[in-house]
């Protein structure tokens, strides 16, 4: 039997052909398409999508990357003519929100389209107000929220549709009050203690 021997540089050759570089294809703008579905996985059009590059700015909603887009009947838009960064957004309809998921996990690739899908969940309001002249530890669904100092009030808004058991407990005191109550899509639960 004959083998056929071929010469190292030729190998290196078919080596650097097969494996080698390719130019990177700069007519595909570095792009970011969000899928915006509900908890069933069903698209959603007609939901408002705002960009952010910076999670300060998505917090303050000031300094949006773009303009606001529309998710089409696919549920989809696509934010074109992008830096190669970490992006976060905002996706609104009605009293649904993505506030679950706000923000590409890494920076995006230069001259691809990422695509992401971004879940909508129904939110409300929870409202907090000591009246008293004492300090409160305040625990929502057995958790501490925050300590409230006297005659503090705050606003919670984006909190998940659902279920919730708010326990005010005086600091240093003996003074506990539980309210119980749901928060539905758009609602408001507000809860004035002692």
């Amino acid at each position: 039997m004959e083998s056929i021997k071929h010469p190292l540089p030729l190998i290196a050759v078919i080596f650097l052909v097969l494996t080698g570089c390719s130019k990177v294809d700069t007519s595909i703008s570095t792009s970011l398409k969000i899928r915006v579905i509900d908890k069933q996985g069903n698209s959603i059009s007609g939901v408002a999508v705002k960009l952010y590059s910076a999670l300060e700015d998505l917090e303050h909603q000031e300094k949006q990357t773009g303009l606001t887009q529309t998710s089409d009947s696919t549920g989809e838009v696509t934010f074109v003519d992008l830096q190669p960064l970490k992006y976060y957004w905002l996706a609104e309809k009605g009293c649904m929100n993505n506030i679950n998921g706000i923000t590409t996990a890494d920076k995006l690739e230069l001259n691809k389209t990422r695509t992401v899908t971004s879940t909508l969940i129904e939110t409300g309001t929870l409202e907090l107000i000591n009246q008293s002249s004492n300090q409160y530890l305040v625990y929502v669904n057995g958790s501490l929220l925050l300590t409230a100092d006297p005659l503090y009030s705050c606003t919670y808004e984006y909190v998940p549709a659902g279920s919730y058991s708010i326990i005010a407990s005086q600091a240093g005191g003996s003074t506990n009050k539980t309210f119980n109550g749901n928060i539905t899509c758009g609602s408001k639960f507000s809860v004035t203690y002692p």
